[in-house]
């Protein structure tokens, strides 16, 4: 069970923190692209996945002018697996498994591909 902390932005009056939970990485990895209505190939200002041992925010932006989010920490059973530093007082995580994960995701958004029917 992976819990992510996030935040909604439309502007800087307006702003919402969230919370949800997701059964895996890959889970919250569709959610993300689930919700994209743009292009994003190659795009870090629509998708932006952290790459190195000293992350910032996941960021996505699913639509022209509609809001932003920005992911500052997932949660595992075990204990934080990623964090940006603005909810852990400034300490920035990744775990290898977090870190490889966010590689992909960026990977797939450089190259997407989706499945259509013949």
């Amino acid at each position: 069970m992976y819990r992510i902390d996030y935040e909604e932005y439309w502007n800087d009056f307006f702003r919402k923190q969230h919370q949800k939970t997701f059964a895996s990485l890959s889970d919250i990895e569709e959610w993300i692209f689930g919700q994209m209505q743009r292009d994003y190939r190659g795009d870090n200002l629509v998708m932006y996945f952290p790459q190195g041992d000293q992350p910032s925010r996941i960021e996505f932006h699913p639509v022209r002018g509609g809001a932003s989010f920005w992911i500052y920490m997932i949660q595992s059973n075990d204990g934080i697996v990623f964090s940006d530093g603005k909810l852990t007082c400034g300490q920035k995580y990744a775990s290898e498994r977090v870190r490889e994960w966010l590689k992909h995701c960026k990977e797939r958004r450089d190259k997407p591909a989706f499945r259509f029917a013949q």
